[in-house]
């Protein structure tokens, strides 16, 4: 008899802890997430980096005394190469700019979700409302990079195999924040 009152409210309970966490940890994706270093080098994100042909070409030397927005194109419809680039260190971001601490951001939507929301943030992936980032890149005034899919979801829409649509109508946001981070 207990033990059946008790497979009950194991599922309510589980949830009820979660929505606690949720309440306490609501503003991570906004003060620069939650990066789980074990989890961006896992052996899977490389074989996918190799699955689809993605290469990090390092063409110039970054400074570590300064923070960074990298203007990422294109969007594609899931911005694999993005997040396999900047989220994980399958392409070896960390091993060609060892003192850059970097993050990809997302929609503050895709924080909502529960269980993606964790996923997101064990990658280090931050929101792209103008607090998260500015926030993270002026936690620190050097080292900093964040990569921004500037077409975003306009451009996640028209894409379409073997053409190239940069969207960048109305979307001056990230070049405001430059200049404002220096």
């Amino acid at each position: 008899m207990f033990n059946l009152k008790l497979k009950n409210y194991t599922p309510k309970f589980v949830l009820l802890i979660y929505l606690i966490w949720l309440f306490y940890d609501w503003q991570t994706p906004k003060r620069g997430s939650r990066p789980l270093k074990w989890f961006r080098e896992l052996f899977l994100w490389k074989v996918l980096a190799d699955y689809f042909n993605f290469k990090l070409v390092k063409t110039a030397e970054l400074n570590n005394e300064r923070n960074y927005i990298f203007g990422v194109h294109p969007h594609g419809v899931l911005a694999t190469g993005s997040a396999l680039t900047f989220g994980t260190d399958a392409t070896n971001f960390k091993t060609l700019f060892p003192e850059i601490d970097v993050r990809i951001a997302t929609l503050p939507v895709n924080f909502w979700f529960p269980l993606r929301r964790e996923f997101l943030e064990a990658h280090g992936i931050i929101s792209t409302d103008f607090e998260s980032l500015n926030y993270f890149l002026n936690k620190s005034k050097s080292g900093k990079a964040v990569a921004i899919v500037t077409g975003g979801i306009s451009e996640m829409l028209n894409s379409k195999p073997g053409e190239h649509t940069l969207t960048l109508a109305n979307r001056k946001g990230f070049i405001k924040l430059a200049l404002k981070c220096g």
